[in-house]
């Protein structure tokens, strides 16, 4: 275990290809949102195996919870259009309900706290966390655009479909680039306890 205030160099040889991986997998997200690949269901190799060694391991263990909810969120947006008027206003509700209480709550916090940690770790000059914050940014203004059409007196219900199910698969996209390429720093340089002073206590949700 390595000791708090150890900073890993973004241009060291050991994190130089690790740094580099952000923009690739941001990449392969954005390829998931064209290729309407959110509502697949994942395979189950496709989840991070989280080590009992690792200092993040119950922050990673939150993640698979919403990832969780995000499969049923994804599966309700799927079946949207099937529905009768009534029941796609209440599914709506409860879409735009999990996304605003539970997704931007999370995001906001990874911001406040997370981020930072990362960033100190990661070595000074470094952006590894510009492209997380700018994804967060996206999923805020996609929150809104499904509250605005959930508000209407005649909703779309497959545009809000569609929009939901891509949102789902940018967030799981996001997921993956944090917990492969953002928490892998800190595993590397804080000790459980550190991790969950300095970072797990602090995370409201």
């Amino acid at each position: 275990m390595h000791g708090a205030g150890r900073t890993v160099k973004a241009d060291s040889p050991r994190w130089a290809g690790v740094l580099g991986r952000a923009t690739l997998m941001t990449a392969a997200s954005l390829a998931v949102i064209s290729a309407g690949c959110a509502g697949q269901p994942r395979a189950k190799g496709d989840a991070p195996s989280a080590s009992l060694e690792q200092p993040s391991r119950e922050f990673r263990a939150h993640h698979a919870e919403v990832l969780e909810h995000l499969g049923h969120v994804d599966a309700m947006a799927a079946r949207l259009p099937r529905e009768s008027s009534t029941e796609q206003r209440q599914t709506m509700q409860r879409v735009v309900g999990f996304f605003k209480e539970h997704i931007g709550p999370h995001a906001l916090d990874e911001e406040r706290v997370l981020y930072p940690a990362v960033r100190q770790r990661a070595g000074d000059g470094n952006r590894i966390t510009e492209v997380p914050i700018y994804e967060h940014r996206i999923v805020e203004r996609w929150i809104a655009d499904l509250e605005a059409e959930a508000a209407k007196s005649s909703p779309d219900a497959a545009s809000f479909s569609e929009k939901a199910v891509h949102l789902v698969g940018l967030l799981r996209a996001h997921f993956e680039v944090e917990e492969q390429v953002l928490l892998p720093i800190l595993d590397a340089t804080m000790t459980p306890e550190e991790f969950k002073r300095e970072i797990g206590d602090r995370m409201a949700h």
